[in-house]
């Protein structure tokens, strides 16, 4: 039969959900064998904050006199571990003396939430450091002067940029220099406060939201940005045609810092930003 053979999973239930029938795909979905699943309803083998859901929605359809409801969930293994799954009930209504009943198909959906949770961290985060990007940081950055309205506090930014970065590229060449952008961002993530966010702003200026931050504690995460960067960070060459290893540099770097902040959440993202860059142009050393 297709319901026995289906690759996806696949019951039928009663009305009230109990499960009359079930097929080998969702046996091992679920990681139970078929005879235990039945005479269970499907509420039992969902996750507890899906199970009321589930509930009201076939009850939804049932009265509405809907054929069909799609929804997603979560149901649970064996093991315990969760499951998301998509959930299309068709209904088939009662004849006769034959009651009604539901045709569930199951659509396991860790692979598809996964990759869109993928696309979705990539569009937020700088592909070469990791850290989040400039349109994650200004999403942040609005989030943070919007809480100011309920919680009044200072937000500050830290715009900072690399003293000659340039200088580095062009004697040592660009994969030397991505290693020193991701030593950079390392260090920066390292340093930061929990609830602030590092951001690689582009090329090789990044910028630091910290929230419930005054002036001094502004002040203060510059000075250890500044220390962090004090240390050489140790890059390796590529290596030579003649196969001996690769030599390792030690790269110095300054960075230039500027700051703003503002306790008005009236303040747009992108004023505070501009604030912040203008500030650290006017310390810019050159090179």
């Amino acid at each position: 039969m297709a319901f026995e053979s289906a690759p996806v999973g696949m019951a039928v239930t009663t009305d009230q959900g109990v499960l009359v029938q079930a097929n080998q795909a969702l046996a091992d979905l679920l990681g139970h064998p078929v005879a235990a699943l039945l005479g269970r309803r499907l509420e039992d083998v969902a996750a507890a904050d899906a199970a009321p859901l589930i509930t009201a929605g076939r009850a939804e359809m049932i009265a509405s006199g809907q054929p069909r409801h799609t929804t997603d969930s979560r149901l649970q293994r064996a093991d315990g571990a969760p499951v998301p799954v998509c959930l299309t009930c068709a209904r088939v209504p009662p004849t006769g003396s034959s009651p009604g009943y539901l045709v569930v198909h199951v659509q396991d959906t860790s692979e598809q939430l996964a990759t869109q949770a993928e696309l979705t961290h990539r569009a937020l985060h700088d592909p070469l450091t990791g850290l989040p990007n400039r349109a994650l940081l200004v999403n942040r950055l609005e989030q943070a002067l919007a809480r100011l309205t309920r919680q009044p506090s200072t937000v500050a930014v830290l715009f900072a940029d690399l003293d000659g970065f340039k200088l580095v590229n062009d004697t040592y060449g660009h994969t030397l220099g991505d290693q020193v952008l991701v030593a950079v961002a390392r260090r920066l993530q390292h340093l930061q406060r929990p609830g602030d966010t590092a951001c690689r702003y582009g090329g090789d200026e990044f910028v630091v939201l910290c929230e419930d931050s005054g002036r001094s504690q502004a002040d203060s995460v510059a000075t250890r940005i500044h220390a962090a960067l004090a240390t050489p960070i140790h890059c390796t060459l590529p290596p030579g045609r003649d196969g001996r290893p690769a030599p390792t540099v030690a790269v110095r770097l300054t960075a230039s810092l500027g700051t703003a902040t503002t306790t008005d959440p009236t303040t747009p993202a992108h004023q505070l930003l501009a604030e912040a860059d203008r500030a650290m142009y006017r310390v810019k050393r050159p090179g």
